[in-house]
Formats: C-alpha cells, sequence, structure tokens
C-alpha cells in the first residue's frame, strides 16, 4: 500500500489520465500537439510501473510513425523547452514540462522497442534528445536536483531514466560555469529562507561583486526583520554564507525563539507559547532542519531521507531516531549558544552553534 503522499496523489492522477487517452488517441486528431497529453499518460505510467490498458498497448503497437513524429515536432517547438531560465517567472512550469516531455519520450521508446521505428522516427527522436540535452546542460549550470525536485513537486517522485540523475547534487563543488542571468526575486527568497539554489545564488556573488554586495545587504536587513518577527526566517545556508563570507571561521547560527535572555529561568516560561524556527537545508547536507521552543526547553528536529543521516548531537546530546528521516533532541535554553553536528552517512559532518537568544550575532 501507498504511504507517501506526493505518490499516492500522482498516481491517482496518472490513472485518471490514462483514462482519458484512449478515446482521445484512437481519434488521431489533425493537430500534432492533441496527441501530447495521451503520450504523456503513456509515458508516466511506464515511469511509475502502473500497468499500460490493453487499449493503450495496441494503439501504441500500431499508431504510424507519422503520428508520433509530428507531435514529438511540436514539443521541440514549444518555447518551455528552449534554454531555462530561473528568472522567469514561468521556471517551474518549464521544470515540469521537461519532466513531461521525458515521459513522452519514454512512450515513444517503449514503442520503438515494441514495433521498429523507421527512419523518421528515429530522427524525431534523435532530435528530441538533442532539444533535451541542450536544456539539461544549460540547467545544470543554475539548479542542483535538490532544486529542481522540489519545484517538481509530485513529478520528482517518477522514476528518473537519466534526466534529473544528472543534475549535480548539493554537496558538488561550484559550477564550472555561472549563468551570466543575475537570480530574480523568488529565486533569492527561497535561498534566503529554505537555502534552495545555493550554488546558483552564491556562485553568481563570486561572479559579480557587486551582486554579492548587495546580497550581503539583503541578508543584513533580514536578519534584523527576523530580530522583530520570527516568522521572516532567515535560514542555515544564507547565514552561513554571511559569515564565511566575512572571514568567520565558525558558523552561528541566529534563531532567536524567545523573546529575551534566560527566558526559560524567568516566569514567563510557562506560559510563552511555542515558537518554531526553520533552518531550512543545511547544504552541503541532503538534511534540513527546525527548531522548536517552548517552555525554557530548544528541541532541534534534523529531516533527510532515511539513511542519508548516521548521526545528530545537539548541545552534547544524541538525538534520537524514532521515526525513518527524523532525528530529534532537546536541550534547556541558557545564553550560551548551543553547538550542532549532523554527520551524513558518507561521514560528512555539519558543525554549527545556535544561538537562541534574541540577540543577533554581529
Amino acid at each position: 500500500m501507498e504511504t507517501d503522499p506526493l505518490r499516492v496523489t500522482l498516481l491517482r492522477s496518472i490513472r485518471g489520465d490514462l483514462e482519458g487517452a484512449g478515446a482521445a488517441l484512437a481519434e488521431r486528431p489533425s493537430d500534432p500537439a492533441r496527441y501530447l497529453p495521451g503520450l504523456r499518460a503513456l509515458g508516466d505510467a511506464l515511469r511509475a510501473t502502473l500497468p499500460i490498458p490493453p487499449t493503450l498497448r495496441r494503439w501504441l503497437s500500431g499508431v504510424p510513425d507519422d503520428a508520433l513524429v509530428a507531435p514529438m515536432r511540436a514539443l521541440i517547438e514549444e518555447s518551455a523547452l528552449r534554454k531555462p531560465n530561473p528568472r522567469d517567472p514561468a521556471f517551474a512550469l518549464a521544470l515540469r514540462r521537461r519532466d513531461e516531455a521525458e515521459s513522452i519520450r519514454a512512450a515513444v521508446a517503449w514503442r520503438s522497442v515494441t514495433t521498429p521505428p523507421g527512419v523518421e522516427l528515429r530522427e524525431g527522436l534523435d532530435a528530441l534528445d538533442a532539444t533535451l540535452e541542450t536544456f539539461d546542460t544549460a540547467l545544470a549550470h543554475q539548479s542542483s536536483r535538490a532544486d529542481v525536485d522540489a519545484l517538481l513537486g509530485e513529478r520528482a517522485v517518477l522514476n528518473d531514466r537519466g534526466w534529473r540523475a544528472v543534475l549535480p547534487d548539493d554537496r558538488a563543488e561550484s559550477m564550472v560555469e555561472i549563468a551570466g542571468i543575475e537570480p530574480g526575486d523568488e529565486i533569492l527568497d527561497a535561498w534566503l529562507r529554505e537555502g534552495r539554489f545555493h550554488r546558483y545564488v552564491e556562485g553568481h556573488a563570486v561572479a559579480d561583486p557587486i551582486f554579492g554586495e548587495d546580497l550581503l545587504r539583503l541578508v543584513d536587513e533580514a536578519l534584523q526583520d527576523f530580530r522583530a518577527d520570527r516568522t521572516l526566517p532567515v535560514g542555515f545556508v544564507a547565514q552561513r554564507w554571511r559569515q564565511k563570507t566575512r572571514g568567520t571561521a565558525h558558523v552561528t547560527i541566529a534563531a532567536p525563539s524567545f523573546t529575551g535572555h534566560r527566558l526559560a529561568a524567568s516566569t514567563e516560561s510557562s506560559s510563552a507559547p511555542r515558537v518554531s524556527v526553520d533552518l531550512g537545508l543545511l547544504a552541503p547536507l541532503s538534511a534540513s532542519a527546525r527548531i522548536d521552543c517552548e517552555g525554557g526547553t530548544a528541541t532541534l528536529h534534523v529531516y533527510a531521507d532515511p539513511g542519508a543521516v548516521s548521526r545528530v548531537t545537539w548541545g552534547g546530546r544524541e538525538a534520537t531516531n524514532s521515526e525513518p528521516g527524523v532525528w530529534s533532541t532537546s536541550v534547556a535554553v541558557g545564553d550560551e549558544p548551543v553547538p550542532a553536528v549532523v554527520v551524513a552517512s558518507d561521514g560528512t559532518r555539519q558543525e554549527f552553534d545556535v544561538n537562541l537568544s534574541i540577540a543577533l550575532d554581529g
């Protein structure tokens, strides 16, 4: 029984699409683009390892090559599959269309295995491959796989036959080439709050010193906002970049979860509301974190794929792994920063301190 809510949602959608695909594909519409939703549904089912209805299997095996070549040409000409641009408000839609193209290609490739293709269909597949390769090469200079998966939503749970697998992960070295396009507001906000797109944003700061200075001011101002409003967190990644850029050797993350020093010892502690601060991604580790503070106690939660993290300590206390992919432990709040250590299964370590008081570091 499926338990992943994203996969459950996706499978329900694919089954619905398959039901409508048979009639749509059998009509042989004059507009080639009208074949694409049905082919996408077939490819989605193949990538999700769902059974293909017999009627659709027969249709795909017997459809003439030209009925597949024309839709692929229409797909190649779509503007969404041109060079990806994270600054474009439609960037997430372009990524989704790229993944849908993977499914369309999977459907046509599966048909080519069961029914040998003619020259024109082979050339059509080659042309589509070239278009997708150009898109993927440009994307790899701007986004990590974690960035792309986050924007794909439920489609990220489909079997990956290669296109996302070749994207760099968050532990890779800086990109060989940084796109000349300055990150837009949505990208900057995702970096500032959650740590996403850090390779793109921080790489651009290196390539463009003026942008780097503006980015420092942005983080400084955001931290001041954070001082007044704890619902506007500044993530681990942005704070770490700020401190390292200014030459700080050991990172201390500001996560002001109480209204003043030593609140745990005050009479307010018993009635103080629970406050949560998201630290976002702990890049380069494939993990994220949140701190919950209540009644003078601070609890660190680290989230990662099951098996990705081997150990977490918080204030010297070992975190427990009570459920797959979640590590938690608590400490009493004081004036001193609390050290945290997160160790990945491959031995990669992330060490930092967390300042829980309202005073932010300089």
